[in-house]
């Protein structure tokens, strides 16, 4: 007789409380060309959320290192977090991008969410 049961799968809980504010994202290839400039859909310590603007975000694959700076609505880029984001997922209106495997980047994205919020 087979005792061991397969538990349920349940969502992985989220590391970070997701956040939405009026920001967006200035992506870059990994050699510093700019490509894009995306609007923050929510935002946490460890990843973002962003828009798709029109454009086709499917030329990020899966799993590239690309270059972003998060900036508040302002658009003072002094102000914003750089950090090297992974493409974890793409869906119907946007993709997502994690960070959360560097602490420097989790530090630097928390430091900014602080700031902004602090303004408020």
């Amino acid at each position: 007789m087979n005792t061991v049961e397969t538990p349920p799968s349940y969502p992985r809980p989220r590391r970070y409380p997701r956040l939405e504010l009026a920001a967006f994202v200035d992506v870059r290839r990994g050699d510093g060309t700019f490509v894009v400039q995306l609007p923050v859909r929510n935002i946490s310590r460890g990843g973002v959320l962003v828009g798709d603007a029109g454009e086709d975000l499917t030329v990020f694959s899966l799993g590239e290192t690309l270059a972003v700076t998060i900036v508040d609505k302002s658009g003072d880029l002094d102000r914003g977090a750089a950090v090297d984001a992974r493409v974890v997922r793409h869906d119907g209106g946007g993709m997502a991008l994690s960070w959360d495997h560097s602490d420097g980047g989790v530090t630097a994205v928390g430091a900014f969410l602080d700031r902004f919020y602090s303004k408020r």
